[in-house]
């Protein structure tokens, strides 16, 4: 989700080193994706797994309530296991290999 940085969905703040995002745009892109989760279930797992923190930000004399997420965060789950990764796709391939009904 963090890929789609130039959008309006998530913002990267290169001097405090942090994305920066508004709540709203992030459960667009999860619904777009055809992923759904309960408001409460996704803060949850932002704070848990992503240490995210609720932010005020003043844009024009308005004021954004946003959330912010340290790159230390994000890269930990970029870095992933790729022999994991291997044999997922691999029992993936073969479960669609050997059960899938003839042309």
């Amino acid at each position: 989700l963090f890929e789609v940085i130039n959008s309006t969905a998530v913002w990267k703040d290169e001097e405090e080193k942090r994305y920066v995002f508004r709540l709203e745009g992030f459960t667009s892109i999860l619904r777009n994706a055809r992923l759904s989760f309960e408001q409460r279930q996704l803060t949850a797992m932002l704070v848990e797994h992503f240490k995210a923190k609720p932010v005020k930000i003043h844009y024009k004399s308005k004021e954004l309530r946003c959330w912010e997420i340290p790159y230390s965060s994000i890269t930990k789950f970029e870095n992933g296991d790729l022999n994991f990764s291997r044999q997922l796709t691999e029992e993936r391939l073969s479960k669609i290999k050997y059960n899938s009904p003839p042309y």
